[in-house]
């Protein structure tokens, strides 16, 4: 998630560093301006619709690689995040405690309003949802 100290950021995106194969240098910008150009190294953007976050399940698990679309987004929204009866939800094949999920689906929505906002619209739309 963004820090809380100031960062000056890079005005063309050939100050950013080098991009990533596979995503054009708009959505490495968008990704690099979302985390202050301190893009995390668990984060892994394949391409406007699909992104790779690694995490653990619980310590000492191993870390995961969880594959993420807008569509498993949506449907994370739609399904899960506002059942509060229970302790373990699932994300795309990652299924946790609630907070480690909900964390990652807010930041996976976050990510994914930035650098492809008319899939999460049209996913979101199937199931009658407006993204804010």
């Amino acid at each position: 998630m963004p820090h809380t100290f100031q960062v000056e950021f890079p005005k063309k995106v050939s100050q950013i560093g080098k991009k990533p194969r596979g995503i054009s240098p708009m959505v490495h910008f968008k990704i690099a301006e979302l985390y202050g150009g301190d893009i995390p190294k668990y984060l892994e953007v394949k391409n406007k619709n699909l992104i790779v976050i690694k995490a653990e399940q619980y310590e000492g698990a191993g870390t995961q690689e969880i594959q993420i679309t807008p569509k498993d987004v949506v449907e994370y929204y739609k399904s899960q995040a506002g059942n509060i009866s229970s302790g373990v939800r699932t994300l795309s094949t990652f299924t946790t405690d609630w907070r480690m999920v909900d964390n990652i689906a807010k930041e996976s929505l976050e990510i994914f309003k930035a650098i492809n906002r008319k899939a999460l619209e049209k996913e979101g739309k199937k199931f009658g949802m407006d993204l804010k």
